[in-house]
């Protein structure tokens, strides 16, 4: 873990039959963590009641736990009071980007498929009980807010409001600690605008009915976020939402079934149309403010207005690929890399040596970067002590190819602040899951 980041404790449930996964994690787990299992779903209710819960863990196994059942009972606990605010996290058995897409437009926290890394698993569920805490402490004090280990449910209960709406005090510092906490893990934070257009809603003769075609857009946004999603009203029906852990295709899924059910609300204009829905994604990066990124949602809003697009991402329009640095000297393995990232979306930049790549990186911002360590000219550590020092790079994620049975290479890469590492020979499919990993999209 991040030795920036204090260890939070927390009370694990892990649901799920995959003895594999859940001995795994057994053997890998902190000693704040206290691990509790249930082999189904219908063990969970009775756990909650009687158990404080700080976080949730649903495996995904063939045979086992389906893909469905585990995104429908996701879609239950984000209704139960009580529990609606716990983390919830998905490991999947098989990788799937839209099954990814979907557990985050149902309410999970994180996704993650096999192989799980022994040293980023564990930051990444700090990272999330961590989150927990700051929203817990920075809520308002007349807001009322679930703890970070809830107190046992008692059936039955109300739905419960997944997300809250917060002043504009609490959103700036809600997004100064997200953004604190999320980029020192290299986890996504995601800012997004979402509104009615003002001019079309003013054509809703009656005060009052008006206020209720507000009031019906609010109740859909609440039910649609997670707890982790802070809201905040600006102005009657115009919002401004914090995505935090979800990434760009995930909050844009959770952003579709808000329009999706808003378009199923036609009654309130004169003509029994529908009050047009806009709504804005971009990314927070080290270098964002909140009126920085306001402003590019806005000024995307208003390019979808011109264009008649109703959901619009930062990434999607801008059309840039994510840039990859690779020095791999095997010319075989490289091509190999480098036709599995070109295929996946991705930008790369090979060289076959590490002085070359040095002189050709300076200044250049990277998303990832791909380092073997036996290199011409510079080998991979020296060259990434320079790419660290490199404001452009200091912060971009590592993946070391190095040999099997080179454990020393793998303990002084970690040392010079690579990410992960993977031994040669590889299979790409696991090349691609150790960076979906560190790059979440």
């Amino acid at each position: 873990m991040n030795p920036a980041l204090k260890a939070t404790p927390g009370k694990i449930l892990v649901i799920g039959q995959w003895k594999t996964f859940f001995s795994s994690l057994e053997a890998i787990a902190p000693a704040h963590w206290q691990l509790i299992q249930a082999t189904a779903l219908m063990q969970v209710k009775r756990i909650v009641e009687s158990e404080v819960v700080d976080l949730i863990i649903l495996t995904i196994d063939p045979g086992q736990l389906g893909f469905s059942a585990v995104t429908e009972f996701v879609t239950e606990l984000r209704l139960r009071a009580g529990v609606a605010h716990l983390p919830i996290i998905i490991i999947d058995n098989e990788a799937d980007v839209d099954r990814q897409a979907e557990s985050f437009a149902m309410g999970a926290d994180a996704y993650f498929t096999p192989p799980i890394d022994s040293r980023y698993f564990p930051a990444a569920i700090d990272t999330r009980l961590m989150l927990s805490q700051v929203l817990a402490e920075s809520a308002p004090p007349d807001q009322d807010v679930p703890p970070v280990s809830s107190t046992p449910v008692t059936a039955p209960e109300p739905p419960a409001q997944v997300s809250s709406i917060e002043s504009r005090e609490y959103f700036e510092e809600n997004f100064l600690r997200l953004k604190s906490l999320l980029l020192r893990t290299r986890d996504p934070l995601s800012l997004a605008v979402i509104e009615l257009d003002a001019p079309t809603l003013q054509l809703v003769p009656d005060a009052g009915m008006r206020s209720k075609a507000v009031g019906k857009f609010l109740e859909i946004i609440r039910q649609t976020l997670r707890y982790t999603d802070v809201i905040f009203q600006a102005r009657e029906g115009h919002y401004t939402a914090l995505f935090a852990l979800a990434g760009n295709k995930g909050s844009y899924t959770a952003l579709t079934k808000i329009k999706d059910a808003w378009e199923q609300e036609k009654h309130y204009l004169p003509d029994g149309g529908l009050i047009p829905f806009y709504a804005a994604i971009v990314s927070i990066k080290q270098d964002s403010d909140l009126e920085e990124a306001l402003q590019r949602a806005h000024a995307l809003i208003e390019f979808g207005r011109r264009e008649h697009k109703t959901l619009i991402s930062e990434q999607s329009e801008s059309g840039e690929k994510r840039q990859v640095l690779l020095v791999e000297d095997d010319a075989t393995t490289s091509s190999i890399i480098e036709y599995r990232l070109t295929r996946d979306g991705f930008d790369v930049s090979p060289f076959y040596n590490g002085e070359e790549a040095h002189q050709a990186s300076e200044g250049v911002s990277y998303d990832l970067i791909i380092l073997s360590v036996k290199l011409p000219g510079m080998d991979g550590f020296e060259l990434l002590s320079y790419l660290r020092k490199s404001p452009a790079n200091r912060s971009t994620p590592v993946i070391f190819l190095t040999n099997v049975g080179q454990e020393q290479e793998v303990i002084k890469g970690f040392g010079s602040g690579a990410d992960d590492y993977i031994q040669k020979p590889f299979s790409p499919t696991e090349l691609m899951a150790r960076i979906r990993q560190l790059i979440k999209e």
